[in-house]
């Protein structure tokens, strides 16, 4: 083993960070894990990371640590990483970096062949003009990755920023050129942050009160910046939401996810996949419990932790990087009771003729390795801005008619949507039970009825209809139903809708395969008849609701 390969191995806990959007600390040492990041690739470009709790654990672990002195180093770590954020900065035209140790660097170049890190770029620190070594103890090449999470893709350096003309970089290995950092998503826009595989966006946050409880639900974006299907999964008991009055709402593990699925210590649920270059919606909900005389916040921080997880087979699943998400101050929207003029949110779709989502559990990954440059794959609006449509993917869901009506101090809305595969396969939909909710405007719940779908098949753990079966570019109805006890309340006139879709494989034998959630959310709905109007031909008559409601009574008697 020649030198120059001894020295590379010890820099690979820097090197490591490149595969999963961490900050290099020392060649070492674990990496905390960017979780936040804004105009990368920008003269403003800024990263903050932390540690999750699975580095911290590597880190004991590869120090040979066992049973109690494994359990007790990680308990010190955590004491001591507990609120610590690293913070990282650079302007990547001028060739300026402040990295996480706050001091300044400019750019002198890049290394040559003598040495590791070859066409890496070379640092000098402003306080005493010096190069930083590459070696192990200076850490130069833990500038250098620091640099290409802030700043990925070819130099962009102007030249007044050095004196020293850069070359190009020579060539990386296979695997480094495939893990280097993804072009950004975000680019700026609010409540939206960049990780190396995939952006996050919150496309809606609304509060609301249920049985005393105070909740806020979030729906996020998910879109894939890799060439390749990616799942991702919700790390359970990493949900926080804090308000600004210090009041903390834990996650509802419950009905509170929908989209991802959860990872349980090894168990892992694979049922969120977004192909190369698309989208897919979660909604996550948090909730706390006054005990009486609080105060209640109204900005919110929320944060959660997904990890990538990675077939092996068809069957059998590996869990891979881990990426803590945060989003800070959240406010709740404001729910127009005047439908908007367009879908709020775009999603893409697979073309025509592309492989099934299936695929993505067939098909074992070579490596956790990001390729350089997200797929050229532009987003697709099969809406074409048409009113309270959603477009999914796979499928299109519009509702065509919201109509309210108040039956017994019952307050019920039916919402009568299409579904339209644009795909050129046929596509099979389930209603996944106890996902339907709408807020309205004073923030009060309505949940699913007792009836809560007609048309549509329903997903309810090991029981499935599979009997939603639409044709490639045809469409199909279905109608959903919400309601609240109204009593004293005050009655609602704008909503946000929100209901999870389960995509169904069928399998030979009768069997059936749930593919794929789909979470839309609709807002800015107004009912289209008046409240209180009987609902129109074609749909459940108010004498069913009433029907409905009364088996209820005689259940409490």
């Amino acid at each position: 083993m020649t030198k120059k390969t001894v020295l590379a191995l010890w820099f690979a806990g820097a090197l490591l960070a490149e595969q999963g959007d961490s900050l290099a600390l020392c060649s070492r040492c674990a990496s905390p894990t960017v979780y936040a990041q804004t105009g990368t690739g920008t003269e403003n470009a800024v990263a903050e990371a932390k540690f999750t709790d699975a580095s911290l654990r590597d880190e004991c672990t590869e120090q040979g640590l066992k049973g109690a002195g494994l359990t007790k180093c990680i308990a010190d770590r955590k004491k001591e990483e507990a609120g610590k954020i690293y913070r990282a900065s650079a302007n990547c035209a001028a060739g300026k970096l402040k990295p996480v140790d706050g001091k300044e660097y400019t750019f002198a170049g890049v290394w040559d062949g003598s040495d590791i890190g070859e066409g890496r770029t070379k640092w000098r620190a402003v306080e005493n003009g010096q190069i930083v070594g590459r070696d192990n103890a200076s850490g130069g090449l833990g500038l250098s990755q620091q640099w290409e999470v802030l700043c990925p893709g070819p130099l962009k350096i102007r030249p007044a920023a050095t004196s020293v003309r850069p070359t190009a970089p020579a060539a990386r290995p296979a695997s480094a050129a495939a893990a280097a950092p993804t072009q950004p998503v975000c680019n700026g826009a609010p409540q939206c942050l960049d990780v190396n595989s995939f952006a996050a966006t919150v496309t809606d946050f609304r509060t609301s009160t249920s049985g005393g409880y105070r909740i806020v639900t979030a729906t996020i974006r998910f879109q894939n910046k890799l060439a390749r299907p990616i799942i991702l999964g919700y790390v359970s008991g990493a949900g926080l939401a804090l308000d600004d009055r210090g009041n903390r709402f834990g996650m509802n593990e419950g009905n509170g996810l929908q989209g991802l699925g959860f990872i349980r210590q090894n168990q892992v649920d694979p049922k969120f996949i977004i192909g190369a270059g698309q989208t897919g919606n979660a909604r996550l909900e948090y909730a706390w419990y006054p005990r009486g005389g609080e105060i209640f916040g109204q900005v919110y921080d929320l944060e959660f932790s997904v990890r990538e997880i990675v077939p092996v087979s068809a069957t059998q699943f590996r869990i891979g990087l881990e990426h803590p998400l945060k989003f800070r101050g959240l406010a709740d929207a404001v729910v127009s009771a005047t439908p908007s003029p367009a879908a709020p949110a775009l999603a893409s779709a697979a073309p025509a003729g592309a492989a099934p989502l299936s695929a993505a559990l067939e098909t074992p990954a070579a490596a956790d390795t990001v390729p350089a440059q997200a797929p050229a794959q532009p987003m697709v609006d099969h809406c074409a801005g048409a009113q309270r449509c959603y477009s999914a993917g796979p499928f299109t869901a519009q509702i065509q008619q919201l109509t309210a009506s108040t039956v017994n101090g019952y307050q019920v809305l039916r919402f009568n949507m299409r579904f339209r595969n644009v795909t050129n396969q046929p596509l099979v939909l389930a209603y996944k039970s106890g996902t339907s909710i709408a807020i309205d405007n004073h923030g009060q719940r309505l949940t699913q009825s007792r009836q809560p779908v007609t048309g549509m098949g329903v997903w309810a753990g090991n029981s499935v209809n599979a009997d939603f079966q639409v044709a490639p570019g045809q469409h199909r109805d279905a109608t959903f139903e919400v309601w609240r006890y109204v009593a004293r309340t005050l009655m609602g006139t704008g909503f946000t809708y929100d209901l999870t879709v389960q995509q169904l494989e069928l399998l030979p034998a009768n069997q059936i395969r749930g593919l794929r959630e789909y979470t839309l959310n609709f807002t800015d709905l107004a009912a289209s008849n008046p409240m209180g109007g009987a609902a129109p031909a074609g749909q459940q008559t108010l004498n069913e609701s009433l029907r409905s409601l009364k088996d209820v009574f005689k259940r409490k008697k």
